[in-house]
């Protein structure tokens, strides 16, 4: 199991899924605890959470938008997967962020 405290806040996650996920999609659970530092869209993950409590949240790292989904275990925020977010999810992020969509990029 890996672990960082960012701000005071323990941060952990599962080294096998951590490498899954860095392979798969490109994000790396270590270093989203930064995400929290600025703005985020969270919301809870009604369909996720049988067996515990999960939280989707929606912002930037690394001038990306990225999805995540974490679980609070005892005083550690438990990272549990992060993924590119999808267009539909960088447009609710921007409206939330800004009051509108951006335009697209013509280039």
């Amino acid at each position: 199991m890996g672990h960082v405290v960012h701000n005071g806040q323990r941060f952990e996650w599962d080294d096998t899924k951590r490498r899954r996920v860095l392979r798969e999609h490109g994000v790396d659970l270590e270093r989203l605890p930064r995400m929290f530092n600025g703005p985020i869209i969270e919301d809870f993950d009604a369909a996720h959470s049988d067996s515990e409590d999960r939280w989707r949240i929606i912002g930037m790292l690394d001038d990306r938008c990225i999805v995540a989904v974490y679980t609070r275990r005892n005083a550690a925020i438990r990272l549990i997967t992060a993924r590119p977010a999808e267009p539909h999810e960088e447009t609710e992020f921007e409206i939330m962020l800004i009051g509108e969509a951006l335009p697209d990029d013509p280039t």
